[in-house]
């Protein structure tokens, strides 16, 4: 139980926490960078230069050069880039961020200055906390040292917000307060003053993530209902409310500006889509809680660990779960007390023992409780299906709660040998005795947790930094100031998968590394700018250059690694590509091929001075000889706009706005994604094509993958218009009305068991971009008639077609 606050713990233990932040900190850059060029944080080469890891050193490039992450001019360019579609509460990373950016000016500097922060940060939380759970001071030192180089904090560099999880022993505190009889917030004795202190203490570390805060809640949630147990007080249940309520609040305010956005400029197109089913393919599995990391010192450990990880099934991102010797030590003490511990207290009562226990001993029995709760909550097929089922399936990373496990293992273990020590009956050099005992554990908990630093990694990103920054400042000497680059193949933002060996995020390396120069990529998936470059890489190459000049881009930059050498290397390329129109929209384009209908377009004299990166992989080709934009004519933009007619766009003062109608091909549910009429952004809700006897009948609609189906359009609905609707129903779906929503507007309409088509008529007040079905009675086949068909389905859609007035 709490014996002391942490406000007082921070005033009358600085000269321990102090000293264990900077022990910290320093250990964090040795263990990256290795002895003795970790006394010296890299500043230079960041520690990860690929993947999400490269996401997150671009967005640190976009605080460290804008006002705020929200915005960003060069990227996206003409239409700009916003990150506001995708809510998040990292209010306090990006602060950290961005005062790092002023004081260095550089994002290398500033990410991995914020990677190593986060190991002092999370020591001096950590220490704090358990020390006002009255763990003594050299058991609470050992405490901060083992979880704060948890296997997890090196595993998620790539994530690396993530990284900040010393929130997690925080909101343990406040569990912990209310199970301590410690009424703050609805405490009438208390000044206004120490309440508001309290509640923006709260809030502010509400900031360091939203799953954090999620998992934060579950804490308060489960300490409320102990609280509740032990006091039997309703205060306890009052304050534990208002505790949740202040951390709800916390959360709101930092995604409020994203939900302002979105009501103001509505959902984005294709939505930010995540699925029930992805919270258990993203669980917590117990096993990878007790597993070693996977690149163990000792190979006997890794392989073991790799056996695992490659022969199981749902082994995603939570392979980074592993709490080490010593958290797997604590998590195993807790199971016991779970089982047995009802026992003992059995045998005690039988024996007339005293049934008075000392704190510690509660406190341990507590942080088992907590243990339990979380993992049940986490774990593959346990209460993170229902809460993505019922409640909602955005928070679908649920192994990342294993950091939560994590404190209250490690601190358990520690709790369990102090009281161990505590019991031996040595009263000769007991201080000697337990020092030695800490200092053991410790270099065997470190040595467990951590590997050795991996110099060839970094060397690795510090040689791919010189070829990039290289090229991209030859690129933009070359050009005049502001220039605009059209990038090549097109990357979607962001959750783009790979394309051929090029990056998620590797397009974003030319803003990474130039100061001024605009680029096309960047805009968000949904959004008209995305959904324009995504339909204009669907065109012949010498369209869109001609396009590409005149929205006035300087030149084509192309990252070769996006591209084949030979299509017929690709087994899904030969089989779908037999034809340029096909290599083109199945993303299987040769590279070669492209850069000669470059050449062919920009001409041999101009193809010949394109730069070329060292390694090979990057080139760029100029549009004119002086570095200068294109001058552009009518004629010309006359013809840009009749290439850009078929996808639906026009040019307006260089800028690409979407043209009115379009809708004149109905979509056809029975073929392919990649046959979709140009307005459709995508659909959900739907299940694969159906095929019967050879011949595509449609898409079923499917309440596992969605709750209802809805159509994602690329460009806004017309004021009026007819739809019409070919489906069937299925099951006791026959004959009951389907909601249709159309933006404010809800109607019905109603098919049979075969095939027929429905038509409604909607007039329009307000821009949609969007169609919902809800179907009636979603069912599943299996469980109503047996087989193996799992889906949870109601109608079978065959084509919808969308009619002006």
């Amino acid at each position: 139980m709490i014996t002391a606050s942490v406000t007082h713990i921070s005033k009358s233990e600085w000269r321990i926490w102090l000293p264990l932040a900077i022990v910290s900190f320093f250990g964090a850059s040795l263990l990256m960078s290795g002895w003795p060029q970790g006394f010296k944080p890299e500043m230079i080469t960041p520690f990860t230069y690929a993947g999400d890891g490269f996401a997150y050193l671009w967005n640190v490039q976009r605080v460290i050069e804008g006002a705020w992450y929200f915005d960003n001019a060069r990227a996206g360019f003409p239409f700009g880039s916003n990150h506001l579609d995708y809510p998040t509460a990292d209010t306090g990373s990006y602060l950290i961020i961005k005062l790092l950016g002023l004081l260095f000016h550089n994002a290398s500097a500033a990410t991995n200055l914020y990677f190593l922060l986060g190991f002092a940060v999370c020591a001096v939380a950590t220490y704090v906390v358990v020390r006002s759970l009255g763990l003594s001071k050299l058991y609470a030192v050992a405490c901060a040292i083992i979880y704060t180089f948890t296997s997890y904090h090196f595993g998620r560099i790539g994530h690396l917000f993530f990284t900040w999880y010393f929130v997690a022993p925080l909101f343990l505190y406040l569990g912990f307060r209310l199970i301590s009889g410690r009424i703050v917030l609805t405490n009438s004795a208390l000044t206004w003053s120490n309440k508001l202190l309290n509640v923006l203490g709260i809030i502010s570390i509400t900031s360091f993530g939203i799953y954090y805060d999620l998992y934060g809640c579950i804490v308060i949630f489960l300490c409320t209902l102990i609280a509740y147990v032990i006091h039997r007080s309703r205060q306890q249940i009052m304050e534990g409310m208002v505790t949740l309520s202040v951390v709800v609040l916390g959360l709101l305010a930092n995604v409020m500006p994203s939900l302002l956005y979105i009501a103001e400029n509505g959902e984005s197109r294709e939505g930010v889509n995540r699925y029930a089913q992805e919270s258990e393919l993203y669980g917590l599995k117990i096993t990878q809680l007790l597993l070693p990391r996977g690149d163990h010192r000792l190979d006997v450990f890794a392989d073991f660990t790799s056996r695992y990880n490659n022969h199981f099934p749902l082994v995603t991102e939570n392979m980074s779960a592993s709490m080490g010797l010593v958290g797997s030590l604590g998590f195993l003490l807790f199971v016991l007390m779970l089982l047995i511990y009802p026992f003992v207290r059995y045998s005690r009562a039988q024996q007339n023992a005293s049934t008075q226990q000392e704190p510690m001993l509660l406190t341990l029995q507590v942080l088992a409780v907590l243990m339990l709760g979380m993992v049940l909550m986490g774990t593959v097929g346990g209460g993170a299906s229902l809460f993505a089922l019922l409640i909602t399936s955005s928070f679908r990373a649920w192994n990342r709660i294993s950091i939560f496990i994590a404190f209250v293992s490690v601190l358990g273990f520690f709790i369990a040998v102090e009281l161990a020590s505590a019991k031996l009956r040595i009263t000769k050099h007991k201080t000697l005795q337990n020092l030695i005992l800490v200092g053991i554990l410790t270099l065997i908990g470190l040595y467990d947790q951590t590997v050795r630093p991996c110099h060839s990694c970094q060397a690795g990103n510090a040689s791919l930094m010189k070829n990039d920054q290289v090229f991209f400042k030859k690129l933009e000497s070359s050009l005049t100031a502001k220039s605009a680059i059209y990038q090549l193949p097109y990357m979607t933002y962001s959750d783009s998968p790979a394309l051929n060996g090029l990056g998620s995020y590797d397009q974003a390396r030319g803003h990474l590394h130039t100061q001024e120069l605009r680029w096309s990529f960047g805009g968000v998936r949904g959004r008209v700018g995305d959904w324009f470059y995504r339909q204009l890489s669907t065109l012949p190459i010498e369209q869109q250059v001609v396009i590409a000049k005149s929205m006035g881009f300087s030149g084509i930059y192309l990252d070769r690694r996006g591209y084949l050498i030979d299509s017929t290397t690709n087994e899904r390329c030969a089989l779908l590509s037999k034809t340029k129109e096909e290599r083109i929209k199945n993303s299987c384009m040769i590279i070669t091929e492209v850069e000669r209908e470059i050449s062919n377009v920009i001409g041999d004299a101009l193809a010949q001075k394109a730069l070329i990166s060292q390694d090979k992989q990057l080139i760029f080709f100029p549009f004119s000889a002086d570095g200068k934009p294109p001058q552009n004519n009518t004629q010309h933009t006359n013809l840009a706009n009749d290439y850009l007619a078929p996808i639906g766009f026009k040019l307006e003062n260089g800028k690409p706005v979407q043209t009115e109608g379009g809708f004149d091909v109905p979509l056809d549910l029975r073929k392919e994604n990649t046959h979709f009429p140009a307005y459709v952004g995508g659909v959900t809700g739907l299940s694969g094509v159906t095929i019967m006897n050879g011949v595509n009948m449609g898409r079923w609609s499917d309440a596992h993958t969605a709750k209802h189906v809805t159509i994602w359009l690329a460009k806004p609905l017309p004021k009026s218009f007819t739809l019409q609707v070919q489906a069937q129903a299925a099951g006791l779906n026959a004959g009951k009305p389907v909601k249709v929503k159309v933006g404010k507007q809800i109607k019905e309409i109603i098919f049979g068991a075969d095939f027929s088509t429905q038509t409604l008529t909607f007039d329009l007040n307000e821009t949609v971009h969007k169609i919902e079905f809800v179907p009636a009675d979603p069912f599943s086949p299996a469980r109503r008639w047996g087989g193996a068909d799992t889906r949870v389905i109601a109608i079978h859609f065959a084509q919808i077609a969308i009619t002006p007035k």
